[in-house]
């Protein structure tokens, strides 16, 4: 299918002649140059911030192995395999992503191209003194019509073939980083543990300002630590479940309006 969406994008493309059209193909081509080199300078800018930022003598990421990671040469050799590891796991995701995104790219530059020639429809014909074409003059016009409803039907299917192959895997995939980004800022609502342990440390076998001290952490740890989502909501697994029961709610009265006016 995907070599059906692209072999037809490309016909389309190659075949285009008018200036306009050259100029939106040139567009969606530094969009998508622009967006490509945006995704691997942010992935491997992350990627250098892992490994430049590791404190001296750990790794870059916690894991366990089957031998003494901290001794030499086994720690130098585990250091690149995490980097390199980290390396190909960002390419993959940025091709993956890439690929998605730019066949997207190319059902909206065909539907922006359509868009033109129904724009430019009626270029090249003029009018009688009634007003209106010719009889022949029209007839060409339908004849340009059909094309471009034929070329608008194939930009559907393609649509309906990406959405086909990538709808699993994109809600899979934006499904499994919401819920690791909210697990992962669900371990900020431990803070409380602070709070806890500093209670249960032996703080009677110290004098008075060592009480206090510990007392004051104790207040502090009191509010909890939440990350939130441009301050609108917070990243959690309350909040995670909120979203997942109002999307199903929604669905369930769309669905339900829909088989109302069926």
């Amino acid at each position: 299918m995907l070599k059906k969406i692209v072999r037809e994008s490309d016909r389309q493309l190659r075949g285009e002649d008018r200036s306009l059209g050259i100029e939106i193909i040139d567009s969606f081509n530094r969009e998508g140059r622009y967006q490509l080199c945006l995704f691997f300078f942010l992935a491997y800018s992350t990627i250098m911030g892992f490994g430049l930022g590791a404190e001296k003598g750990q790794l870059p990421l916690r894991a366990w192995y089957p031998y003494d990671e901290m001794k030499t040469p086994a720690y130098q050799i585990t250091y690149v395999h995490q980097v390199a590891a980290l390396s190909i796991a960002a390419c993959v995701n940025i091709s993956i992503d890439n690929l998605v995104t730019s066949l997207v790219a190319l059902c909206s530059c065909r539907l922006q191209l359509l868009a033109l020639s129904l724009r430019t429809l009626m270029d090249g014909f003029y009018e009688d003194k009634t007003g209106l074409i010719s009889y022949g003059d029209e007839e060409m016009v339908l004849s340009r019509l059909r094309m471009y409803v034929v070329e608008h039907q194939a930009v559907l299917e393609s649509a309906a073939m990406i959405q086909a192959c990538f709808s699993v895997p994109i809600l899979a995939q934006f499904t499994v980083s919401m819920f690791i980004i909210c697990v992962t800022a669900y371990q900020l609502a431990f803070s409380e543990a602070v709070s806890r342990a500093s209670y249960e440390c032996p703080w009677y076998k110290c004098r008075a300002r060592v009480s206090k001290a510990l007392l004051t952490v104790m207040c502090r740890s009191q509010r909890a630590v939440r990350l939130t989502a441009a301050g609108m909501a917070d990243l959690s697994l309350a909040t995670f479940m909120a979203i997942i029961k109002a999307s199903y709610t929604f669905f369930t009265v769309l669905q339900r309006v829909g088989d109302g006016n069926n």
